[in-house]
């Protein structure tokens, strides 16, 4: 939610490095001798004024710095100095400060630089009713005040300088403020800070005028000041700046203010922030809030907690937020009592989505000792009402649900607990893929950051079918009991165990090879000799657990079978000797039969 621009950041290190040419601690402060410019100067190069001199300009002059374009078309030039500085500017005569080179803008630059170092003098900088165009000014460890003055597209770099602007005027002109010593302290009052004037393009780069327009780190002062027109009215970034008094209008961010030092804590009091396109304040770390209006924005107040950060002390009293199209207070990690905050504007206006949000993330860690992740792997989100939430994958098996709502009050003042959220992991069906349906399903109690789903996309080994050979066996056979076994998972790393009983006794413990991926293997037990009547055989794969599978329950087959009875003896024939007897006696029959008739014959024919 903080607006910044690259040309910005790229112009604020071109500075730093600037202050490394110009850190020098000062030499002993000897009697200074006074430089007067009393008419108009054009600076063609780089000029600059020793310890010893005080420079004083009389009212009503003009300074120009003309760089020398055919020379080198970027190079700006520089006035540096380390005595005093003193202008002596009348309403009726201003002093004038200006390079009028404005090509510089389009390349991260400007036609001219001033740069003051302290010389440990309290009252160095005394500068009354002057202007600064086109140019940057540096203010390193320097002191003083600067009043009624108008700083016209321009930048402003002031570190550890104990600087006062009063009455001033920055038309599209941005200050960079840092002073991480508490002694040093910068005070801003009565300033107009505009730039809703311009023509939406950054001085800097040619961008959108998305940067701040007082950034901030240390210790700063900002009072009774009108800000208007940036992507960010005053960001802070660390440090303990108070700010009363503000009318902060038609910016991006109102204020942002950020802080891990639990002895910081910044202070807002009095100010109205209002008709911002985004937050009219956010804060994370420490805030003291009192007594300020924060309307018509997307968001009111916005209060972070990350992880890492120590308990934030948000302390609101007195405050009222209304007419923001989102909630009027959010608050990310971390919960505070809203005290005495009314959050409507009396007259019936109050915020389009309610009064108060509480939102986290939450971090989903899939576990699976194989490292196994088929594409259709889907993870679910939903809230205590069984509505899914937006969820998405970041790195190393991981997935986040952002900005999980914990608890909302609505404009009535009704509060709605969305937790406990529900988290489920598992396969989306699909005609091209056998895996069943795995799934892990945990509660997320309220304030829950982190859970981890044991999502166990292994070996899953099934035994479909035990086969007999005979398959149908009699008393005495010799009898194999094999089984099938179908692999839902992944391929195991060793050979599996199988161990088949009978009756309940064991029969004979056997290996199962390596089974691929969605495939089958066979396991054979050694041979039987088959009793008549009837057996239980049961095959158990891992008997011993020593391999994770995502059921175990479906490792175990009983197959019931029948052994009939031997063939029985066949019943008893006539023995041979009595067969022969019989043969012999029907042979003697017919030969006596044959004899008589032989005897008949003879005598009918004599």
């Amino acid at each position: 939610m903080t607006l910044q621009s690259d040309g910005m950041k790229r112009t604020v290190a071109a500075l730093l490095t600037l202050l490394l040419v110009f850190q020098a601690q000062p030499p002993a402060r000897a009697v200074p001798t006074p430089e007067l410019w009393e008419t108009d100067l054009t600076l063609l190069a780089n000029r600059t004024l020793p310890a010893t001199v005080d420079l004083v300009i009389g009212p009503g002059v003009n300074i120009s710095l003309e760089p020398d374009l055919d020379a080198s078309p970027f190079q700006p030039l520089f006035l540096s100095m380390a005595g005093g500085f003193e202008v002596r500017g009348t309403a009726e005569r201003p002093v004038r400060f200006l390079a009028s080179n404005r090509s510089h803008y389009l390349h991260g630059s400007f036609g001219g630089y001033i740069n003051i170092t302290g010389n440990g003098e309290p009252q160095q900088i005394q500068a009354r009713n002057c202007s600064f165009e086109n140019l940057v000014l540096i203010l390193n460890s320097s002191a003083g005040l600067f009043r009624d003055c108008t700083f016209d597209t321009c930048y402003l770099y002031i570190s550890d300088s104990p600087v006062r602007f009063d009455n001033c005027t920055f038309a599209g002109a941005p200050a960079s403020i840092f002073n991480p010593a508490s002694l040093n302290e910068t005070v801003l009052s009565g300033c107009a800070i505009d730039a809703s004037g311009r023509d939406g393009r950054d001085p800097f780069w040619g961008h959108s005028m998305a940067f701040p327009a007082i950034r901030l780190s240390g210790y700063t002062r900002i009072e009774g000041c009108t800000i208007r027109g940036y992507g960010t009215g005053i960001q802070s970034s660390s440090g303990v700046p108070f700010i009363t008094g503000c009318s902060i209008r038609d910016c991006g961010t109102g204020i942002e203010l950020y802080t891990t030092d639990p002895d910081d804590t910044p202070v807002v009091e009095g100010c109205v922030i209002y008709d911002c396109s985004q937050l009219a304040l956010e804060a994370r770390g420490n805030l003291h809030l009192r007594d300020c209006v924060l309307a018509n924005s997307t968001y009111g107040l916005v209060l972070y907690r990350y992880g890492s950060d120590p308990l934030p002390n948000w302390t609101l009293s007195g405050n009222r937020i209304y007419g923001n199209s989102q909630y009027g207070l959010s608050l990310y990690g971390s919960d505070v009592d809203p005290g005495d905050t009314l959050f409507d504007d009396g007259a019936g206006g109050t915020n389009g989505a309610g009064r108060v949000e509480k939102t986290s993330d939450l971090q989903v860690f899939l576990s699976n000792p194989e490292h196994l992740w088929p594409p259709d792997l889907v993870v679910n989100v939903t809230d205590a009402f069984g509505d899914p939430v937006p969820i998405v994958r970041s790195i190393n098996n991981s997935y986040e649900a952002p900005f999980l709502t914990e608890y909302s009050i609505d404009n009535f003042g009704t509060r709605l607990d969305h937790y406990p959220y529900t988290v489920r992991a598992g396969f989306a069906k699909t005609a091209r893929a056998e895996w069943r349906d795995i799934f892990c399903e945990t509660a997320v109690p309220a304030g829950t950051a982190n859970v981890t789903l044991r999502l166990a996309v292994l070996s899953d080994l099934v035994i479909r079918e035990i086969t007999l050979d005979p398959p149908f066996p009699r008393g005495g056979d010799w009898l194999a009991i094999s089984c099938k076994v179908n692999n839902t998972g992944p391929s195991p790393s060793n050979r599996v165990p199988v161990l088949f009983t009978l009756d309940g006794e064991p029969l004979d413990r056997a290996e199962l090879f390596p089974v691929a991926g969605r495939s089958f293997s066979f396991a054979r037990a050694q041979d039987w000799k088959a009793r008549p009547g009837t057996h239980t055989v049961t095959v158990r794969i891992d008997p011993d657990n020593e391999l994770e599978e995502n059921d175990e329950a479906n490792n175990n087959l009983t197959f019931n079978f029948t052994v009939r009875a031997p063939p029985g003896p066949q019943p008893a024939g006539p023995s041979l000797p009595l067969v022969a007897g019989a043969m012999l006696v029907a042979l003697v029959a017919c030969a006596a039969a044959l004899v008589a008739v032989r005897r008949r014959s003879r005598k009918g024919g004599t």
